[in-house]
């Protein structure tokens, strides 16, 4: 048997396992409503040097994109 039989064997069987039992659920359950979307306020302005800039400050997210 080679290594790339290995790997899929197990999910194979387990999937067919998962299978065999049954979750009872004909279909899936239908989506729920959408959360609120807020926008953040978005900030323009031009640095010393020329460079604009534009800013929408979220402080729950560290993220920045330059």
């Amino acid at each position: 048997m080679k290594r790339r039989d290995l790997v899929w064997l197990p999910a194979a069987l387990g999937l067919s396992a998962a299978r065999a039992q049954g979750t009872g659920a004909e279909r899936p359950p239908e989506p729920g409503p959408a959360p609120p979307l807020a926008w953040p306020a978005i900030d323009r302005f031009e640095l010393g040097n020329g460079l604009e800039v534009v800013l929408a400050a979220r402080h729950k997210v560290p993220l920045v994109t330059a």
